[in-house]
């Protein structure tokens, strides 16, 4: 087996690319807060009376999220509340993931955007450089309690604009392979491990396929994110350059060896096709696939729950490809925590940004959402042997595995027309799957149509 070269001098060296989905949060959105609601953290009327200025102090958070990731998020911040700022009023906003971009267009162009903003690296792009976030570069150099070594510097770089830092980490959302031990265990083959190979990868998948109709066991499920992971299967170049404006297909040996990889196991019915979302077997947890690449988190404690205790799984990195002398790069959304600029007290928002991202209760949380990203709590025994499960024990998967892939991540773009160019590469590469387009003629789909949304882009901003 080829081995990644990794260097690591313990877990908080490791160096990362490395966020959540709004339209693309498919694999954290099941159950969302469907409408906004909104909730009020008080101190009682004897506490705030002592405090005549903080009873009259109010601070806004806006976020999306689901019941699970929601669940006792509050109730963290409210000690915090309780001890920092006595009386001080918070207020929340919540939504569905899918609605999150359009809800801060809504906030920015209102003038009603909560003080505290929920952010991620892949709905950024229409709002940054464009004076909707504080930048807190002044607060953190003043902080002799914050430095930003605290996080990878892959991950607080993404933070980092024209307009300054723009917020703190809190987790990340990037890829792994979780693999069903059972089905390994009747083929009577090893588990991989996270030194293996791509061709080990493409051998298992054939080999691991057997059946037919409704009883078919498939080599691996990829769901309908497949076309995120391949623009970048290969680290640079990407299918499309977004800091230049350029799109990147043609010419570009590395993503047309990934869609040429990915389309063979479509064709040769290794997994079934759900690239378009419009259908889904149910994916990984129905127990008909030996391996997934999946979205993983800090706990999998969705994964656990689905599939209890049907049968055993766990979680390896991506394979490595000996061709182009890397382990497969996974598209990577990076959570964390904005201050708006329209905030009337950006002091008090900063503590409140730091405590998210800094506090070892408020990443606890985190957990399900992503993978924490702040160094010395991902080092922590507290972290590494939590595992949340069905029963009170869990199962104990790999944590250290979306660690060490923090090093193989690329950003990814959602928002704005980048939505229109991810949602064509789905069709097209659905279409050559299918034998619509021949390999030269899906590539050359993908430059034309991805040039021209990139140039009306251009045109609309007087680019």
């Amino acid at each position: 087996m080829k081995k990644s070269i990794i260097l690591v001098c313990g877990i908080g060296m490791i160096m990362a690319a490395a966020g959540c989905t709004a339209g693309q949060r498919g694999q954290e959105t099941a159950g969302q807060v469907n409408s906004e609601q909104q909730t009020s953290v008080e101190k009682s009327e004897e506490q705030g009376a002592s405090d005549k200025e903080g009873s009259s102090r109010k601070l806004t958070l806006g976020r999306w999220g689901n019941e699970s990731q929601l669940a006792g998020f509050e109730q963290s911040i409210q000690g915090w509340v309780d001890e920092k700022y006595p009386g001080t009023k918070m207020e929340y906003s919540y939504c569905d993931g899918n609605e999150y971009p359009t809800k801060l267009q809504v906030w920015f162009s209102s003038g009603t955007s909560p003080d505290v903003i929920r952010n991620t690296t892949d709905i950024m792009y229409p709002f940054k450089n464009k004076g909707m976030f504080y930048d807190i570069t002044e607060f953190v150099e003043n902080d002799p309690e914050v430095s930003l070594d605290m996080w990878p510097e892959g991950i607080i770089n993404l933070w980092k604009t024209e307009e300054g830092l723009i917020g703190l980490p809190v987790c990340q959302v990037s890829y792994c392979i979780v693999y069903n031990k059972d089905i390994f265990d009747k083929a009577g083959l090893p588990y991989p491990e996270d030194d293996w190979t791509e061709a080990e990868f493409l051998e298992l998948c054939e080999k691991l396929t057997s059946g037919e109709g409704v009883d078919k066991t498939y080599g691996v499920w990829l769901g309908g994110w497949v076309t995120e992971y391949m623009r970048s299967l290969y680290g640079e170049p990407l299918l499309y350059d977004t800091d230049n404006l350029k799109m990147q297909a043609e010419g570009n040996e590395k993503f047309r060896d990934a869609m040429e990889m990915f389309a063979s196991l479509y064709k040769n019915g290794y997994t079934s096709n759900e690239i378009n979302q419009t259908q889904t077997s149910g994916g990984f947890v129905t127990g008909q696939y030996a391996m997934a690449v999946m979205q993983v988190t800090g706990t999998m404690n969705d994964l656990q729950t689905s599939i209890g205790d049907r049968f055993d799984w766990d979680i390896v990195q991506l394979p490595y490809s000996e061709t182009y002398q890397t382990t497969w790069n996974s598209n990577v959304r990076i959570n964390g925590y904005s201050i708006s600029s329209q905030c009337k007290n950006p002091e008090m928002a900063y503590e409140l940004v730091k405590y998210l991202a800094t506090n070892e209760s408020a990443l606890g949380a985190e957990a399900s959402a992503g993978v924490p990203v702040l160094n010395s709590f991902v080092e922590s025994e507290g972290y590494l042997n939590d595992y949340y499960g069905y029963d009170a024990n869990g199962v104990q998967f790999n944590k250290m595995a979306p660690l060490v892939m923090e090093q193989f991540v690329q950003p990814y773009e959602f928002a704005g027309f980048w939505s229109e160019i991810n949602d064509n590469i789905k069709v097209v590469f659905d279409s050559y799957v299918n034998g619509v387009y021949s390999l030269d003629q899906a590539i050359e789909e993908l430059q034309n149509t991805g040039e021209n949304a990139i140039n009306n882009y251009k045109v609309e901003n007087g680019l």
